[in-house]
């Protein structure tokens, strides 16, 4: 917190647009990808746009992070990488909010609290 700690940190790497790099086996055998998609070395501070995933999805299950408050993920087969979903319209029971129309009924790991409130508990 007060500035006076450091972290080590190694470049690894030097990429240009259309750059790649890859981390080997980073999970389930499967490559860490980081592709730049584009740079701008015009804007002050220079920035780049990068893409970063495992390598070879093959199915979308292989993309799922177990959330369907934020969609389903596709494995995108042209590129080999996973692709955030949509969140579905509406309340979306376990993302942690209770929402109008949900209640400790219908959605009890979100509104649980607000029922416990609600009837003078804590």
């Amino acid at each position: 917190g007060n500035g006076n700690s450091y972290a080590e940190s190694e470049l690894v790497a030097k990429l240009n647009s259309g750059g790649q790099y890859r981390v080997p086996n980073f999970e389930d055998g499967r490559d860490l990808v980081v592709n730049v998609d584009a740079t701008n070395t015009g804007a002050n501070p220079a920035s780049a746009t990068v893409t970063i995933g495992l390598d070879g999805c093959v199915t979308d299950q292989q993309c799922s992070d177990g959330n369907a408050c934020n969609g389903d993920e596709i494995c995108n087969s042209g590129t080999g990488f996973c692709e955030p979903g949509t969140p579905p319209p509406g309340e979306c029971c376990g993302n942690g909010v209770c929402e109008p129309g949900e209640n400790v009924f219908v959605c009890s790991e979100d509104c649980a609290t607000e029922y416990m409130l609600a009837c003078g508990s804590s």
